[in-house]
């Protein structure tokens, strides 16, 4: 998270009375009118989906959030499709989902098997295509391709050569 996204994340989280959190992560559409903010709180991990009439220099409120989501498991990345109306998150139990916006509700699971051995400190990113046909994920061990409209893992990329070592 950078700088301006930790600054956005405060702004948003005052704005709308939300909790404080750990480990926040935020993602626009494309469009920026729509908005999701994933933390831990004191008791549990949430997605928070939103939307605004334009993003600005001043924060437009909207009336209330969209969806307020319980998830099993802290988010570690998360990204729109272009068009908006999917969510794909990475979590810190290895899972990966995508998320319809309207309804909040999971579409999929992403699964993938994690290479052995296992990373140590990992980080996750996860990106639509630009067509919104596929979701590409990586990690410090690997990289991972599945197609949006079934889910099936197209291709993992391993990052680790044959003595253990990330590449």
């Amino acid at each position: 998270t950078t700088l301006g996204e930790h600054r956005y994340e405060a702004e948003l989280r005052k704005a709308y009375e939300m909790p404080q959190m750990t480990q926040p992560h935020i993602a626009m559409s494309e469009e920026g009118v729509r908005f999701a903010i994933a933390g831990k709180t004191e008791t549990e991990a949430k997605i928070w989906l939103a939307e605004v009439e334009q993003r600005d220099n001043n924060l437009d409120q909207p009336s209330e959030f969209i969806h307020e989501l319980t998830v099993t498991s802290p988010i570690t990345s998360l990204s729109y499709s272009h068009d908006g109306h999917l969510l794909a998150t990475t979590h810190e139990d290895d899972t990966a989902y995508l998320w319809n916006t309207q309804t909040g509700k999971v579409i999929r699971p992403l699964n993938y098997t994690v290479p052995s051995p296992p990373r140590g400190n990992r980080k996750q990113q996860i990106i639509f295509s630009a067509d919104d046909s596929r979701v590409a994920m990586v990690d410090t061990s690997a990289a991972y391709l599945w197609k949006t409209d079934t889910g099936e893992l197209l291709n993992t990329f391993t990052l680790i050569n044959e003595e253990g070592t990330n590449i």
